[in-house]
This record gives structure tokens, C-alpha cells and sequence, in this order.
């Protein structure tokens, strides 16, 4: 049985990192969710992760979600040329600009 990943946001990704590198206290770790003691302002945010997600991220991995602009160069990146032309020209008549798609990366 291959079990699902939970997809966290950064900030979620970035905070269960910093407490995660410690292999040692993983437990602690769920103990410390399951009562809701997330106190600190850089920690709420694991809050908000339900009792399953945050164990499973914390025991199997996890992902991390993509921005709005991560997802569409993701499928920028699938499409032939003709069809890059399209979504390339339809977002300057927009006036969006998306690092990798009609803006240089690191603008």
C-alpha cells in the first residue's frame, strides 16, 4: 500500500523542516500537535494541519505546494511550441508576466 504524501504549504514545509532535522524527537513532535500547543508565531501555521497529515509528513515525507505561477510553468513546460505561443501571447494581452514563461527568471 503506497501512502499519500499531504501537500503543505512553504511556510508549513519550512517550519516542520527546521523542527524535523532533530530524527530524534519525532515523537515529541506528534505529541506536541496532537495537543495543539503550536504557540510560537512562526509554528501556528502546523496547526492547521489535520492529526494525519502532520504525522504522515513527519514519519513518510511530504510535498509542497505549488504557487500559482510553480504550476503554470510546470504546464508551460508540457506544451508543444505552437501551444507555448498561445498561452505565451494570451498572458502578455493579460498583462501577467510568469518567471519562465513570457519574464526572464530572477527579474
Amino acid at each position: 500500500m503506497e501512502i499519500k504524501k499531504p501537500v503543505l504549504t512553504k511556510e508549513q514545509a519550512e517550519c516542520l523542516d527546521y523542527w524535523g532535522r532533530w530524527d530524534r524527537i519525532k515523537d515529541e513532535m506528534v505529541l506536541q500537535h496532537l495537543s495543539k500547543k503550536w504557540g510560537s508565531k512562526e509554528d501556528k501555521c502546523l496547526n492547521d494541519l489535520s492529526n494525519k497529515d502532520f504525522i504522515t509528513a513527519v514519519y513518510y515525507g511530504y510535498e509542497v505546494e505549488k504557487t500559482p505561477e510553480e504550476a503554470a510553468k510546470q504546464y508551460y513546460d508540457c506544451l508543444s511550441n505552437g501551444q507555448r505561443f498561445s498561452v505565451t501571447k494570451t498572458l502578455n494581452i493579460l498583462g501577467i508576466e510568469v518567471g519562465g514563461i513570457n519574464k526572464d527568471v530572477g527579474e
